[in-house]
């Protein structure tokens, strides 16, 4: 390996990621698990829109759309970037996160530990998807994403599929109420055209996501991850949560806390940015 140490800390090889799913055949290490859980934590925009089952689903998702402030002014949005830091409890690691994201439906994720051991990018040009590993000592290693990783860089990297949920999980139902640290939630349970299942919970109060369930597949196996949200706060007339923790119930040595520092919206984000580098 050029450069550095692989850092496999006793984790089970399964658990690569939450979303989007990436295949085991990427990097069994430690550090691609965490960067997985926090691609996956930062999901900026998430599930609003209008769906076509019973009414209470119509009537949440409606609600929440306006709890986000609504679809113009999101339309409004061209780019967002998101800095902050992750904190990875069970593993005592730490550092950086930056997102950026252009519209219609390019990506890129950076995520690097103080230490520097960890240090990856992983990027979507709206057609190709890629993962860039750099060593500390030097050099680097890319690899392109395939398959049904890259269906759900595709997804993700959508700044506006939450107006196209009615296309993107066309089954959705209502499964009633819950309570989440002490307070009560409407329950919504999605499958998407690709048959991929979510569950969401949607604080009764404020019509804002508070929790996400989803599972992510390696190697022929699922993994659970629920991502928490907190913090929401008012960027531009959108409201974005601003502390995110991604919990694995079965694995819970990948658990990842996310708060972000700043988002800049509509800043100018060359194209060239999210292009697979060549080496």
């Amino acid at each position: 390996m050029p450069g550095g140490r692989d850092r496999p800390l006793g984790l089970s090889s399964n658990v690569l990621s939450a979303l989007p799913f990436f295949p085991i055949e990427i990097m069994r290490t430690k550090d691609f698990i965490l960067a997985m859980a926090l691609i996956t934590a930062m999901a900026i925009v998430v599930s609003t829109g209008q769906a076509e089952s019973s009414p209470p689903v119509a009537q949440i998702l409606e609600r929440y759309t306006r709890a986000l402030g609504g679809e113009a002014l999101a339309r409004g949005l061209v780019s967002i970037i998101a800095e902050g830091s992750f904190y990875a409890p069970e593993s005592q690691i730490r550092g950086m996160v930056r997102q950026a994201l252009k519209a219609p439906n390019k990506s890129i994720y950076t995520i690097r530990s103080q230490d520097g051991e960890i240090f990856m990018e992983l990027g979507f040009d709206g057609r190709i998807g890629w993962q860039q590993r750099l060593y500390p000592g030097g050099g680097a290693e890319v690899r392109q994403i395939t398959g049904p990783a890259l269906k759900q860089m595709q997804l993700n990297a959508d700044l506006y599929r939450e107006f196209k949920l009615p296309d993107l999980y066309p089954r959705m139902r209502y499964r009633g109420r819950v309570k989440i640290a002490g307070q009560p939630a409407e329950v919504i349970e999605a499958v998407s055209v690709g048959g991929q299942s979510e569950t969401w919970y949607f604080d009764r109060q404020t019509g804002l996501l508070r929790r996400r369930d989803s599972w992510s597949v390696s190697a022929g196996e699922s993994v659970r991850v629920q991502n928490y949200f907190a913090d929401y706060r008012e960027v531009s007339g959108v409201m974005i949560p601003y502390e995110v923790r991604a919990c694995f119930p079965d694995s819970p040595e990948n658990n990842i806390v996310i708060t972000i520092h700043s988002i800049t919206v509509n800043a100018p984000v060359s194209d060239s940015r999210f292009i697979m580098p060549r080496w």
